[in-house]
């Protein structure tokens, strides 16, 4: 008696890879042939055609928690400049026209602020204000979450850069310490410096 095992349906699987030349529309045929224990042959046939690729179509959304905005002025001096934004933000972070999130970060570039986004934000239109409302440059800037959510701009220019620039090379003569409060007030906070200081502090003068 034969064994059953070998009577039960085997699936099989052929994969056929098409040359990028090949134009859509191009009629396919294939044919399966089979031999069994006996010898005994069997065949199938089949037919398909070349179909056009996918076009991939443009993200609309980004699964991003922030859009950082880096800015520099000539200055150095941000502490009346905030970040006004709009658009996808997240609940609770929009402000109240002049106030704006705090440049409070700090890196070789500059200052930098955020603002957390909502989910499956696509953008952010933004400005720099002061705390009068003077507007670092009047046009509107949008950040596109579906690229980046990372921007650099500089004092008085309109252009927004989606690419790190190239920054200077580090003094090493300076250490760069970064404090983050919750709240965003820095009023009666200091730096205290000792050894290893070129100029260090008095507990009462930080």
């Amino acid at each position: 008696m034969a064994d059953p095992r070998l009577r039960r349906p085997r699936p099989y699987k052929v994969t056929h890879t098409i040359g990028e030349d090949v134009p859509a529309g191009t009629a396919l045929r294939y044919k399966a042939v089979v031999t069994d224990s006996a010898g005994r042959t069997a065949s199938a046939l089949a037919s398909s055609t070349t179909g056009t690729p996918p076009v991939e179509e443009p993200p609309t959304a980004a699964s991003r928690d922030y859009a950082i905005v880096h800015y520099r002025r000539a200055d150095g001096d941000y502490g009346d400049w905030g970040l006004y934004a709009w658009g996808d933000l997240a609940d609770g972070e929009a402000t109240e026209w002049p106030a704006g999130h705090p440049f409070t970060g700090r890196d070789a570039y500059g200052a930098f602020a955020y603002v957390k986004l909502k989910p499956g934000a696509s953008d952010v239109g933004f400005l720099v204000v002061d705390k009068d409302g003077n507007k670092d440059v009047s046009t509107d800037r949008t950040i596109d979450l579906t690229r980046t959510g990372e921007v650099w701009i500089e004092q008085g220019e309109e252009t927004v850069t989606t690419e790190r620039p190239e920054y200077p090379a580090q003094d090493t003569t300076k250490a760069v310490l970064h404090y983050h409060r919750a709240d965003g007030n820095y009023d009666g906070w200091g730096l205290h410096t000792w050894t290893g200081a070129a100029n260090p502090t008095d507990w009462s003068n930080p």
